[in-house]
């Protein structure tokens, strides 16, 4: 136990000093994150302001605004490009030196995600929390709320952990996957609630989005946050989050069994 501990502390250190070295990128997106929440503000002023409409789909005004602005958040701390990983390790090569490490591969990269997500917790997220809040009236959830947010938080981690790298293990086959993985970005964005809260769409298409994992990684993991839930909704929303990592942490390990047989099969 000890061990592994050692092990995956190290890669998560790893990921840490990785995204040092790339910090001038992390400061970037904090520099044009407050714009776009600017833009999205006076967008649905106009909107609102146009219709008379006091509430629109379940939001005020000041809700919807609140919800870009956690949303923002939430692009920092669970989004992974661990698919484009994958696909650059297969074609140039870097998969050997990967496989022949003393750590698991699939648990490896999830541990240095998560040192990578450290850092933009540190310069990203705290800093546009605070500019939300003072410039914008973002609301600060009670403090049972932030709980079950951070905790949904990390599931949504997770669930958009084994939905790239499944797309990633595509490239065993394909090598080259720049086109699976812009169709999973927009994929992604549009059915997690990222372009648009889901209550916006028609009753059909909500239903049938409930059936799949995408809205537990942007949608209900905000709505927590901004406690439109009861908590037995927002635990239970949390269960299903557990359940849907469940199954695509079986179905990622079944088929990184094929890819790495056919891998080593190539004699590579």
């Amino acid at each position: 136990m000890n061990e592994f501990f050692i092990k995956y502390i190290s890669e998560i250190k790893a990921g840490f000093k990785i995204s040092l070295v790339y910090r001038f990128n992390t400061l970037i997106h904090l520099l044009t994150a407050p714009i776009n929440l600017a833009i999205f503000y006076f967008l649905w002023t106009a909107i609102y302001s146009y219709t008379g409409q006091e509430i629109i789909r379940g939001f005020n005004l000041p809700d919807l605004i609140s919800y870009y602005a956690v949303n923002i958040i939430v692009t920092f701390l669970v989004w992974a490009d661990i698919d484009e990983w994958i696909e650059e390790d297969v074609r140039f090569g870097y998969m050997v030196p990967a496989l022949l490490r003393p750590v698991s591969y699939i648990t490896g990269q999830f541990f240095f995600l998560i040192g990578l997500k450290v850092l933009n917790l540190i310069m990203q997220t705290a800093p546009f929390f605070i500019i939300a809040i003072l410039f914008f009236g973002v609301k600060i959830a009670s403090p049972v709320y932030f709980v079950l947010f951070f905790v949904a938080l990390f599931m949504a981690f997770a669930l958009s952990f084994f939905i790239s790298f499944l797309v990633g293990l595509s490239a065993f086959w394909l090598l080259r996957i720049s086109g699976i993985r812009r169709m999973k970005r927009v994929l992604v964005y549009f059915l997690s609630g990222s372009l648009i809260p889901l209550s916006f769409f028609p009753e059909w298409f909500q239903e049938i989005s409930a059936f799949m994992p995408f809205e537990y990684i942007r949608y209900h993991v905000i709505n927590i946050y901004l406690q439109k839930y009861t908590l037995f909704e927002a635990l239970k929303i949390i269960g299903i989050q557990i359940v849907w990592i469940l199954v695509l942490g079986l179905v990622v390990v079944l088929i990184w069994k094929k890819a790495y047989k056919k891998f080593a099969g190539a004699g590579t």
